[in-house]
Order: structure tokens, then sequence, then C-alpha cells
């Protein structure tokens, strides 16, 4: 198991989405209040999510998760993945 800042990891999101700041978002945002979170968001995301923590997270786990802390929490507690970087 991994410690994820939370900070960190909202400031990922922010970048991934490329918000705004003026745009709020944190751990109890709901994604699908986000109107930058799509389906390309989606697959970016898990992309990152597996750089930048070594988590690999699958599509079950999105459908499942109703807010940032879902994501946080799963990525917290999920197994570290062999990653290269290159």
């Amino acid at each position: 198991m991994k410690a994820v800042d939370p900070v960190e990891f909202i400031n990922h999101i922010r970048e991934l989405l490329e918000l705004e700041d003026s745009v709020e978002i944190n751990l109890d945002s709901k994604h699908s209040d986000i109107e930058e979170w799509d389906s390309l968001v989606v697959l970016s995301f898990m992309a990152m999510v597996k750089e930048e923590y070594g988590v690999e997270i699958g599509g079950e786990d999105v459908r499942k998760a109703t807010t940032l802390r879902h994501f946080y929490e799963l990525i917290s507690h999920k197994p570290l993945v062999n990653i290269e970087k290159k």
C-alpha cells in the first residue's frame, strides 16, 4: 500500500482536466459533476494513476466510483504494479 497525498492527487486531476483556478474540486466532488470529465479523460486518468502511483485501475473500478474520494481510497489501498519509467 502506498501513501497518497490528497492534495497531490487533486492537483494531478486538476492538471489532467486542465481546470482553471476558478474551478473548485475536492475529494468529495462527484466526477459526474465535473464538466470536463468524459470517456477520454477516464482513459487518461487510468494511465496517470498507473504512471504516478503505480496502481492499475480498471473499468469496473471507474464504474463503481462516484466521487474523487472513491478513486483516492482505491489508489491508496490497491497493490502496486510493476511499471517501467522511460
